[in-house]
C-alpha cells in the first residue's frame, strides 16, 4: 500500500507558527542558559568536596620534617572531619592521637605534644592549620 503526501503530513507533529514558536525557542534557550550558569557557579563547590584541599597555614615558623608531617596529618584529619569521617589520627612524631573538640564554632584538632615540635600550640581549625611558636 502506497502512502500519499497527505497521510505523511498527518503523521508529522504540528509545527509551531510565528510568535508562539519563537517564544518556545526563547524559553528553551533561557532554561539551558540557566542550567549551564548554575553548573558553572556550583562547580567549585562540587570539586572542593571531592578533591583534598591545599594546606593553608598562619605563622612565620620554618618547620622541621616531623612538624611538616604533623601539619599535613592535621590537615588530613580536619578535611576528614569536614567530610563526616570519624577516623582517629595521630601525631607522626609521638604516635599520640590528636585532641578533637567540636563546639559551635566548628571542629578544632590539636596536636597533643606541640612542645615536641618546638611549638606552643599546633592546631587545625576551620580551614587553617596554625603553628604557634614558643616565645
Amino acid at each position: 500500500m502506497r502512502k500519499t503526501a497527505d497521510s505523511k503530513a498527518a503523521l508529522k507533529p504540528a509545527a509551531h507558527d510565528g510568535f508562539s514558536g519563537r517564544l518556545l525557542e526563547s524559553v528553551k534557550i533561557a532554561v539551558i542558559a540557566a542550567a549551564i550558569s548554575a553548573g558553572i557557579v556550583h562547580a567549585r563547590y562540587i570539586f572542593a568536596s571531592v578533591l583534598p584541599g591545599k594546606t593553608v597555614r598562619i605563622g612565620t615558623c620554618t618547620p622541621d620534617p616531623w612538624t611538616e608531617a604533623c601539619i599535613e596529618t592535621l590537615w588530613n584529619a580536619l578535611h576528614d572531619r569536614h567530610a563526616g569521617g570519624t577516623a582517629v589520627y595521630s601525631c607522626p612524631l609521638t604516635k599520640t592521637p590528636y585532641l578533637v573538640k567540636t563546639d559551635r564554632s566548628g571542629t578544632v584538632i590539636d596536636c597533643p605534644n606541640p612542645h615536641r615540635h618546638n611549638l606552643k600550640r599546633l592546631r587545625a581549625q576551620g580551614k587553617l592549620v596554625i603553628p604557634e611558636p614558643l616565645d
